[in-house]
């Protein structure tokens, strides 16, 4: 579920950028040529409905994750983002298209309803990388267990390769540099004394070749 959403949210995000990447070529296009210009997205409308796919892929990745909090949370969030741009497009975007029947009629105020298209699309643009950048960040970022809960989850360590996402050791550093995917430590390394007596917080380091040294050293 976790790479059908990224592949639908990655799809979603090719229209709005293509937008907004025309945006500054195109806003001070005369009205002749730009209405010209505007035809070239005719059909476009079956692009938009990835959009809705996304929303519910994302909802169902949050579904699927609810025992990982962390993960939830970003397909919540990457879902949330995916509905204000269905609202974006519905507010500003869709009423420039309809008084414009899809760009082929040609009203007084085209002007500020370019502005109103473009600029609605530009922003949508920015929403949709939101999203794609939080499902990728989920998808990378919280591997899920291969016993069918999430690492997050776990409670005794995985065995697998060393430096992969198979592997679920425990952490026993300081606690702000925990990588995602490890467990907690048992104990403190901040505040409990390890066989040397010493801890994060009070290590007994006289020279560099403290950092090589063993226990009974």
């Amino acid at each position: 579920m976790r790479f059908l959403a990224v592949i639908i949210t990655g799809l979603a995000l090719a229209a709005p950028a293509a937008h907004a990447f025309t945006l500054l070529n195109k806003i001070g296009m005369a009205k002749a040529d730009y209405f010209v210009a505007q035809q070239a997205y005719t059909g476009w409308w079956i692009v938009g409905l990835l959009l809705p796919l996304a929303l519910l892929a994302n909802i169902g990745n949050a579904v699927a994750l609810r025992a990982d909090g962390t993960a939830m949370m970003l397909s919540v969030a990457a879902a949330a983002l995916i509905a204000l741009n269905l609202v974006i497009f519905m507010v500003f975007t869709q009423p420039a298209n309809a008084a414009t029947e899809n760009w082929t009629v040609q009203p007084e105020n085209w002007e500020s309803l370019r502005a109103q298209w473009e600029y609605s699309h530009a922003v949508n643009a920015a929403v949709t990388l939101l999203v794609a950048a939080g499902t990728v960040d989920d998808l990378f970022g919280f591997p899920c267990s291969n016993q069918g809960g999430t690492t997050m989850g776990m409670t005794t360590p995985k065995d697998g390769a060393p430096g992969t996402t198979d592997q679920s050791p425990r952490w026993e550093g300081p606690k702000g540099n925990k990588p995602r995917g490890y467990m907690k430590a048992k104990d403190d390394p901040d505040r409990d004394r390890d066989a040397h007596g010493e801890n994060n917080r009070d290590p007994e380091t006289r020279d560099l070749g403290d950092a090589l040294k063993q226990k009974g050293d």
